[in-house]
């Protein structure tokens, strides 16, 4: 341990003018929290004294271990604090970021967008599922014949697995949206895994097959990421729409920001979670459909890019090609 190097125990025996022998003892925390000073009065008092201060050194030194293990788990608490923290990246960012993947001829297994040449659009629901929300959302796209896409949060599908299966029931995509929300990117690497794995256990309990798809929340995600979500057979869909519902900006702002994006092969990013989402999607649906858009899963949008959009080589056997935000 850290703590424990910094103790230190140093005695000095010297023999007095009469033939007596007189002892020190001198026991010290490095950062000087701890200090103890022993004088003992003959030899003999002084082996006496030793047993002491080495029953009371032994007893210090796991005190400071104790604490030590302690401090560590305080720290490992507040590195999973703010791994829990919001922060999304705009569909700007993301398309940096691929660019420069292209750059490198780093080629994922990711979906950053439709097909360009058709007119259609992918609505996802993040953070889900909720009691009080889903089951308005699902109302909606029912009532409009409206398929989706939920990325679901692991430890949300386990206590609410009833409105699980009803997206999945109701032809909608349920995608892995990691176990615990965590950024990905601020965690150990060894949790990455973890988190897309439990996530994955969860909804194949529930429905009997695991998901295709994934999201790291807030969009956040490196090579390690990504390489852990192909590794559990996972595809990492991004976005390119990003209204910014979970601020809760207004219901009218929401509508006004998702439309202005809206093009060919467009992937939209809203919530399962937000009343003022769900208090629009309506609207947005209806205006969407009159200006043509045909609304698809990530799993009809990956098909059919598969099948359409000539593709640069994969890095992975098996791996869809990563396609270019334009």
């Amino acid at each position: 341990m850290r703590l424990m190097r910094h103790l230190s125990f140093n005695s000095l025996c010297f023999r007095l003018p009469d033939g007596g022998e007189k002892c020190q003892y001198a026991l010290t925390f490095a950062d000087g929290m701890l200090t103890l000073n022993v004088c003992s009065g003959t030899a003999r008092e002084g082996r006496s004294m030793r047993n002491h201060i080495t029953v009371f050194l032994l007893t210090a030194a796991v005190a400071l271990a104790f604490g030590s293990i302690s401090q560590a788990g305080a720290g490992v608490q507040q590195y999973w604090e703010r791994a829990q923290q919001e922060d999304y990246k705009s569909p700007e960012e993301l398309q940096a970021q691929h660019a420069r993947e292209v750059r490198k001829g780093q080629f994922y297994r990711e979906l950053m967008r439709g097909n360009p040449n058709a007119k259609s659009v992918a609505l996802t629901f993040d953070d889900g599922p909720h009691p009080q929300f889903t089951p308005q959302i699902l109302a909606i796209l029912k009532k409009y014949n409206v398929k989706a896409t939920f990325f679901v949060v692991g430890k949300m599908a386990k206590q609410y697995p009833n409105l699980i299966k009803q997206e999945a029931a109701a032809g909608h995509v349920v995608g892995n949206h990691t176990y615990d929300h965590v950024n990905l990117t601020k965690i150990p690497l060894g949790d990455i895994s973890i988190q897309w794995q439990k996530g994955n256990d969860v909804i194949k309990r529930i429905l009997g097959q695991p998901p295709c798809f994934c999201r790291p929340p807030g969009g956040d995600y490196d090579r390690a990421v990504i390489t852990a979500a192909s590794a559990n057979g996972l595809t990492t869909v991004l976005w390119t729409d990003d209204p910014g519902d979970y601020a809760k900006p207004g219901d009218r702002v929401i509508e006004e920001r998702v439309l202005r994006r809206i093009d060919n092969g467009g992937i939209v990013l809203i919530h399962d979670g937000i009343q003022q989402t769900i208090d629009v999607l309506p609207q947005i649906i209806e205006h969407l459909q009159k200006r043509g858009f045909k609304f698809q899963t990530v799993a009809e949008m990956t098909q059919e890019c598969a099948e359409t959009i000539p593709a640069s080589k994969p890095k992975t056997p098996g791996s869809i090609p990563s396609l270019k935000i334009r």
